[in-house]
């Protein structure tokens, strides 16, 4: 391998900044949606003007926010959501989430608004499509930012919710000295205009996104391929549904511990250290919705256990494997021995 030195954190001697997650250390912010789900079991999606009939139907608990916010917490992560919800928020829904450690502090409840809603279908292959109400979340004028809202955190996780909202938070964020990472989702497509986007990229030490994501990513920029990209930011982390996660990280940034599995991962275009993370299969596949978020509270569950970032994403990789054996977004979360004890059934350790 060539470039800055595995495990170095490309820090003049050594050691790393006092900034991200450490064990005992500042919590993760995760700002995105708190859901109703209704998902939903088609044997194939309808043409338009047609109808089909639905093999299943139930409400979920979901919402990109709170799903990463409890996955997180699940695996011993202290974690505050910022959301916005309606009056109608459901007491046994906020019970959950405090039950898993979830600090709610960030909660704002928009009075005369309804909490979002999404109808999630999916197909007899697990391709999905989503309509959402979006609720106070598609008109965050009507809510506040919290009071001390970036007390005691070290790193930032924008998820989805209109990015006009979040820029201000964003910018005071940056201005701490706390790392932003940027994880718009669907929302990409029909929320973000390209300039918005480069302006929360600019201001963001990282982003995850999946493959349909990156490609809009790319064309908002005018950029050209994943690599490109990866230089804009400290880490970049691309899904790629069953063939496992890509991560290119930049030791100079020294977030990470970066220990590599071994082999030559320098991309010298781009700087970065790529790391090609196999996919830890599940037991069966029932329903996909809410795996990436898994992934993702499960990576920050493991930086804050300061894992090195080749094990930090193989463990979000084995966290997003339990939650397919269940219908619901947050209904197989796993705990930090369950996924510990399902890596080393295949064989890896992450200490």
């Amino acid at each position: 391998m060539t470039g800055p030195s595995a495990g170095s954190g490309g820090r003049e001697g050594g050691g790393r900044p006092p900034v991200g997650l450490r064990p005992d250390g500042p919590r993760l912010l995760v700002c995105g949606h708190t859901n109703l789900d209704y998902i939903g079991e088609v044997e194939r999606f309808p043409e338009p003007n047609t109808s089909i009939e639905m093999v299943s139907q139930k409400r979920y608990f979901g919402g990109t926010g709170a799903n990463i916010s409890r996955s997180a917490a699940r695996l011993g992560a202290a974690v505050r959501l910022y959301s916005l919800v309606g009056g109608d928020f459901p007491a046994d829904y906020k019970e959950a989430l405090e039950e898993d450690g979830v600090d709610l502090s960030g909660l704002v409840v928009v009075e005369g608004a309804l909490t979002p809603t999404c109808l999630i279908l999916s197909d007899r292959n697990h391709d999905q499509i989503a309509i959402i109400n979006q609720g106070p979340m598609a008109s965050p004028e009507r809510a506040v930012l919290p009071p001390g809202l970036l007390d005691d955190v070290g790193v930032v996780h924008i998820s989805t919710g209109r990015p006009e909202h979040y820029i201000r938070m964003v910018e005071e964020a940056v201005q701490r000295g706390i790392p932003v990472f940027l994880d718009p989702a669907q929302e990409l497509h029909y929320v973000y205009s390209p300039e918005m986007f480069a302006r929360m990229l600019s201001l963001s030490t990282g982003l995850f996104c999946n493959e349909s994501e990156m490609s809009r990513a790319l064309g908002y920029l005018g950029l050209e391929t994943e690599e490109d990209l990866a230089g804009r930011v400290a880490l970049l982390v691309v899904t790629r549904k069953d063939r496992g996660s890509t991560v290119y990280y930049d030791p100079e940034s020294g977030l990470f511990d970066c220990v590599l599995p071994g082999g030559d991962h320098w991309c010298s275009g781009c700087r970065r250290v790529r790391l090609d993370i196999p996919l830890v299969a599940a037991e069966r596949v029932v329903d996909t919705t809410g795996a990436g978020d898994a992934y993702r509270g499960g990576f920050y569950a493991a930086w804050a256990r300061d894992l090195d970032v080749w094990k930090s994403a193989l463990f979000a990789s084995a966290a997003a494997s339990f939650v397919v054996e269940a219908k619901g977004p947050q209904m197989s979360l796993p705990t930090w021995d369950m996924v510990k004890a399902r890596l080393a059934e295949r064989g890896w350790s992450v200490g």
